[in-house]
């Protein structure tokens, strides 16, 4: 038997030492290939890793402060590995990963994915990473701990009952989804006097304590995703004044949202009064926030909604509608029981929904094609032609300084016949299949494929942006070059003859989807 004990581990001593032969690092960060990926991701525990492109300028500016953050932390003994993983040079992992764009940082933790949104510097990657690194829920056995956590948290999800109950490994999972938010913080009541000082059951049951609403109990039937919802709708009062992060809640999660859209008026203020006799009426239906004209970001709203000043108070709800992000007007007087009705009938499927657009151009005949929110599925889904569309935001500063060279690119394309290049504002129209994460998103449609569009990439360069189109192009490309000699490039066979579905292989053809989550099974 010990002769069995001490091969067996052997055998594990020496697959380790053959597994650390092929990892190496690069100033204390691991450097990831098609060849190492999934064996260090198995040997390794919490794992935090950028993809880069080499010619990325934000990744350069990205390289050092992530290599400083890694030293940083390694001194610091935190249990983390910091790595990176070149996409040109290794496509094959890139892949098993949602990558909207470079750089991209994701962090594993038990087999989950969480991708990193905040500021490209040292301090905000190692605040995220810390926040990250923490128990996704704290044990607590004293009323003095319980109640700090209830007048410093703005959401606490408390469970009250033994780690033994059912329910709890439902509660162990909703509570890993919440690892990088601050914002939310969970706690098992591990003894039954704090249940009773609570004049709660010690059963399994949740009560979910907020800062700015009333508790909510929830049975002890529930499972993670249901419970997970309802934290992650707790964060604000009822009636929400709309900011940035009530913003990034409803649009990043496609929650659905209602809006009183106001100036300062008589007629506003009574609007109001009416939200505020039936909010306890709609509570938990949709999430709920006034929307103040006159704020930055309410100006912006009014953009979004297609309103003015004159046509205010007024109310819409925005949800998901497939993928798309549905507009739904109430129409008539603003009573509290018109509202209640609205909710019940957009909750019932029986409103049907508006989406926004400019209006089409009256002239259309430039290199590049203007697209507006009603002409999309006309232009671009043209199942005869291939398409290249460019999502952009007339306030991205990335987009105005891409303009010129997209034009360029037009203009170099301008001779194939079968392929449209477009542009489209992504703040003033909406696109079928769902909005986009950033701004410039560029997205090519294959002839005869048009359900899987497959998302740019790469450097916002004149080449390399032609290169992609050459690349899954179905049709002729003519490209007259940067001297205005054409160089025809022939479609291939396997283009030209894409199969009606995803084959599921590992090739470029492969779809790509437009949205991503901030927390998904690996």
């Amino acid at each position: 038997m010990k002769t069995a004990q001490f091969l067996f581990i052997g055998l594990i001593l020496l697959a380790s030492s053959v597994a650390a032969e092929k990892l190496s690092y690069d100033e204390g960060v691991l450097i990831l290939t098609d060849e190492n990926h999934d064996l260090a991701l198995s040997l390794l525990g919490t794992v935090i890793i950028d993809f880069y492109t080499p010619t990325c300028e934000h990744c350069k500016t990205l390289e050092p402060e992530y290599v400083k953050a890694a030293k940083q932390m390694h001194l610091q003994k935190y249990p983390i590995t910091f790595a990176k993983i070149n996409v040109d040079e290794h496509p094959n992992s890139a892949k098993k990963y949602n990558l909207m764009g470079f750089p991209s940082i994701f962090l594993i933790k038990d087999r989950r994915l969480y991708d990193y949104r905040g500021n490209l510097t040292k301090d905000s990657i190692m605040d995220w990473v810390k926040q990250a690194l923490l128990p996704s829920y704290n044990n607590v056995t004293k009323i003095e701990d319980l109640n700090d956590y209830k007048a410093n948290s703005t959401v606490l999800a408390v469970f009250y009952g033994s780690h033994d109950e059912e329910v709890f490994t439902q509660f162990d999972e909703a509570s890993k989804f919440f690892i990088t938010n601050p914002f939310y913080q969970f706690v098992v009541a591990a003894d039954p006097s704090l249940a009773k000082a609570n004049g709660q059951a010690y059963n399994g049951g949740v009560v979910i304590y907020k800062k700015y609403d009333v508790e909510e109990k929830v049975k002890n039937d529930f499972d993670a995703e249901e419970l997970r919802v309802k934290v992650d709708t707790s964060e604000f009062p009822v009636i929400a004044t709309f900011d940035d992060r009530f913003a990034e809640k409803v649009f990043q999660n496609m929650l659905s949202a209602l809006f009183l859209v106001v100036k300062d008026s008589d007629a506003c203020k009574a609007a109001r009064a009416e939200l505020e006799k039936v909010k306890d009426k709609i509570r938990g239906k949709v999430m709920i926030a006034v929307v103040e004209s006159s704020s930055e970001i309410g100006k912006k709203m009014l953009k979004f909604l297609s309103l003015n000043n004159k046509a205010l108070p007024a109310v819409r709800i925005i949800g998901p509608e497939n993928t798309d992000v549905g507009r739904y007007p109430l129409k008539g007087e603003i009573t509290g029981e018109n509202i209640i009705k609205f909710v019940d009938n957009y909750r019932d499927g029986k409103l049907k929904p508006t989406f926004k657009s400019e209006d089409t151009p009256k002239t259309n005949d430039g290199p590049v094609k203007i697209i507006v929110g009603n002409t999309y599925r006309e232009l671009v889904f043209d199942e005869s032609k291939d398409a290249i569309v460019e999502i952009y935001a007339s306030w991205c500063k990335y987009c105005q300084e891409f303009a010129p060279r997209y034009e360029e690119i037009g203009k170099r394309l301008a001779g194939s016949k079968d392929l449209l290049v477009g542009k489209m504002d992504g703040n003033l129209n909406d696109k079928p299949g769902g909005s986009v994460s950033s701004f410039p998103t560029i997205l090519f449609y294959k002839a005869n494929k048009k359900d899987h569009p497959i998302q740019y990439e790469g450097d916002f360069t004149i080449e390399s942006v032609i290169e992609f189109v050459k690349k899954h192009a179905t049709v002729k490309v003519s490209d007259a070059g940067p001297t205005g000699q054409f160089q025809p490039v022939a479609a291939t066979t396997e283009n030209v003859n894409p199969p009606a579905e995803d084959d599921d292989d590992d090739d470029d053809d492969d779809d790509e989807p437009v949205q991503k989550k901030r927390s998904t099974e690996l």
